[in-house]
């Protein structure tokens, strides 16, 4: 909700476009808020659970990744929340991307993105570990920091026991290069 309100208060309602919308919870309580939205995540699994969900039909979904914009719009309002934006790992990426959200947005549209914070990396330059249920299955996750790098593992397990790994790997960039980088567009 806070997401929400946040875009409301700086994007008219008209087109938005969200990158690495992930399961579509914030996408589809914009379009419910009367923006017309065009949502694009790099996985088809993650768009296909958003289209699962109520509301969803008011959604244009896809599958795209956000470092290589590919539509023929442009719009009101480009967002990339909840730190998505660190899975770039490099700097092209991340040109790439700003190029992308240049080209795609109409004059004086606005861009939103949020990202980690340098203090991010020496928070985690000792391991920290969780453990858990959640919906009633039980989870480990250890992040770890390494140079620029956040290293998250997550372990799930089902009912019968069995484990599914994951690894996501995010770039912590420092916020001055990030701005001189978006004033360069």
């Amino acid at each position: 909700k806070a997401w929400v309100s946040l875009i409301e208060d700086y994007i008219p309602k008209g087109d938005l476009m969200e990158l690495a919308c992930g399961s579509g919870e914030i996408t589809i309580m914009l379009a419910n808020h009367g923006y017309q939205v065009y949502a694009s995540d790099l996985s088809s699994e993650m768009v296909e659970q958003a289209k699962q969900k109520a509301g969803s039909e008011k959604v244009t979904w896809s599958v795209m990744d956000m470092s290589h914009i590919e539509d023929e719009r442009q719009y009101d309002g480009i967002v990339c929340l909840c730190d998505s934006f660190n899975y770039l790992l490099n700097e092209e990426a991340v040109h790439s991307m700003f190029q992308g959200v240049h080209a795609h947005l109409k004059e004086n549209g606005v861009f939103i993105v949020d990202m980690h914070s340098l203090d991010r990396i020496s928070e985690f330059e000792e391991e920290y570990n969780e453990a858990g249920k959640l919906f009633g299955h039980e989870y480990q996750w250890s992040i770890q920091s390494e140079d620029d790098l956040i290293y998250q593992n997550f372990s799930f397990y089902d009912e019968d026991g069995r484990c599914t790994l994951e690894q996501h790997i995010q770039r912590v960039y420092d916020p001055m290069w990030i701005l001189e980088t978006l004033e360069s567009y």
